[in-house]
């Protein structure tokens, strides 16, 4: 099992994703851009726990440097479930706007737009001073699109590909120790 994991590793690193080095920010379409013009943004507040915390450090590592098949942009949208993520596990970031949506609202984005590519955030696992947290990106297209032949099964979501991230906590605040990547 460790080979496979090293093995994309090297993959990841080859392409950026994940990684710790920063990669110019991605334009963003157009009706993508409008369409998010639909929905209110999400204003980061301040973390609550230790999950809250790790998860900023993820999205923000995202934020800067992508995934597998996502690349950094100004826009991110992140899938919510129930309550979680919550406002409190974005980062602050004044470059970068957040958008936290439910199912319902991303299928409304991708209508608009005709695709949407989110994040979807696992919860952390937390073990004394360190932890593993990993993030998924997904794709939903539009009705129309995914009806043209196709049926509305092959909407979506899909899930692609994402990341996973071993952290420690340092002095109280919780770091990247390394990025450990994988493809679905």
């Amino acid at each position: 099992m460790r080979q496979s994991i090293v093995g994309v590793y090297a993959i990841c690193a080859l392409t950026g994703a994940c990684s710790t080095t920063r990669v110019a920010l991605t334009p963003q379409p157009p009706a993508l851009v409008e369409a998010l013009r639909h929905v209110p943004a999400t204003s980061p507040s301040l973390p609550r726990s230790d999950s809250d915390s790790i998860v900023a450090t993820a999205l923000e590592q995202i934020a800067f440097h992508g995934t597998v098949d996502l690349p950094p942009a100004r826009l991110v949208v992140v899938k919510r479930d129930s309550a979680f993520p919550s406002s409190s596990a974005l980062p602050r970031i004044g470059s970068i706007t957040f958008f936290l949506l439910t199912e319902d609202d991303i299928r409304r984005v991708a209508d608009r737009s005709g695709e949407l590519s989110y994040l979807n955030v696992g919860h952390p696992k937390i073990i004394g001073d360190s932890a593993v947290v990993s993030v998924g990106t997904a794709l939903v297209i539009d009705t129309a699109r995914a009806d043209r032949g196709y049926g509305r099964y092959y909407r979506g979501p899909w899930n692609l590909g994402g990341c996973a991230w071993a952290l420690k906590r340092v002095k109280g605040s919780w770091r990247v120790l390394k990025p450990l990547c994988f493809i679905v």
